[in-house]
């Protein structure tokens, strides 16, 4: 296992930045253990798939978890607004806007591969685990 830490920019858009830091380490199999910042636009998948959320405000990260890997990722995000109200959902692929930063941590496992195939069942790409 080997842990892996970044610090993300102001203005930098947060799921492309996790997915661009994943391929720039060569991490195959990891999972989010931290990621610690604030978000000034959020774009979240609601459960069930079908809506989005998407709101321009300032929200401080409450946790961050999934499944990265160069094969693709998965990740779910819950988010405090100013006034305590928490919302959570699944980190779309662009529309997360990194209000001051966001500390991520990440650990991973070189002798796994995660990847992301097309299940007939749930019409999304699910994980498997090479």
């Amino acid at each position: 296992m080997k842990l892996y830490a970044t610090r993300l920019s102001p203005d930098t858009d947060l799921r492309p930045a996790i997915d661009h830091y994943v391929e720039s380490q060569g991490i195959t199999a990891g999972v989010i253990v931290s990621a610690v910042g604030s978000l000034g636009r959020v774009r979240l998948r609601m459960a069930g798939g079908k809506s989005e959320l998407i709101r321009e405000e300032d929200f401080e990260i409450v946790s961050c978890t999934g499944t990265v890997g160069v094969g693709g990722s998965h990740m779910h995000l819950s988010l405090s607004d100013s006034k305590g109200n928490v919302i959570g959902g699944h980190l779309k692929e662009d529309g997360c806007i990194i209000s001051t930063t966001v500390e991520l941590v990440i650990l991973a496992d070189p002798t796994q591969k995660f990847a992301r195939r097309p299940d007939l069942f749930t019409g999304f790409d699910e994980l498997e685990i090479q």
